[in-house]
């Protein structure tokens, strides 16, 4: 019996272990969100953020956990269009792709690089080839929400994720009545834990 509850702690602690290389500190994180909405329209911004992640995640990127991958490849793709040049527009977007896709695929239950691959491939024009993998992003980014198993993520950026949504072209309105409800979900769980 002693030896099963070692080998269960064991487990339990390897499996955190496991779990903190994906999920960064929040204090990081919520570095990285807030600068990111001033990154969108601020070339300067992205550039001080790259380099803030590649500070605070030194090495080769590959091994960056999928959320900051995500954020990474994002950060990349609005090097590209920030840019005035068009062939480095368009590289600096053709290079940032296969970041994305890789974070994905690293943490295929990642809301936040699910929404974040949504929100760049939905922007970006149809001759990149990823406008099929939209549609699929957006299916996942509304399953996970409506599940709520999205702890690492807080409710105010699940609540910007749901307003992004629903000011985009892709939700049909099947989708765009679900991301309401699970909306104004958020806005009665608050009231409930206040009272």
């Amino acid at each position: 019996m002693k030896r099963l509850i070692g080998l269960i702690l064991v487990l339990l602690f390897s499996l955190s272990a496991l779990g903190d290389t994906c999920t960064p500190d929040q204090s990081i994180m919520k570095n990285i969100r807030d600068n990111f909405y001033l990154a969108i329209h601020d070339d300067p911004t992205t550039i001080s953020l790259i380099k803030y992640i590649e500070d605070k995640f030194p090495g080769d990127r590959n091994n960056y956990p999928p959320v900051i991958l995500a954020y990474y490849a994002a950060l990349q793709g609005l090097r590209g269009k920030h840019s005035a040049f068009l062939p480095t527009k368009y590289e600096r977007v053709k290079n940032s792709i296969p970041l994305m896709d890789s974070a994905v695929k690293k943490q295929p239950d990642c809301l936040e690089a699910h929404f974040l691959r949504y929100a760049f491939y939905e922007q970006i024009p149809a001759l990149f080839g990823v406008k099929d993998q939209v549609s699929e992003d957006l299916k996942t980014v509304i399953h996970l929400l409506a599940h709520r198993d999205c702890k690492f993520v807080c409710s105010e950026v699940q609540r910007d994720m749901i307003s992004y949504i629903l000011t985009t072209a892709y939700p049909s309105q099947t989708q765009r009545a679900q991301l309401q409800k699970i909306f104004k979900g958020f806005a009665q769980d608050e009231r409930i834990s206040l009272n």
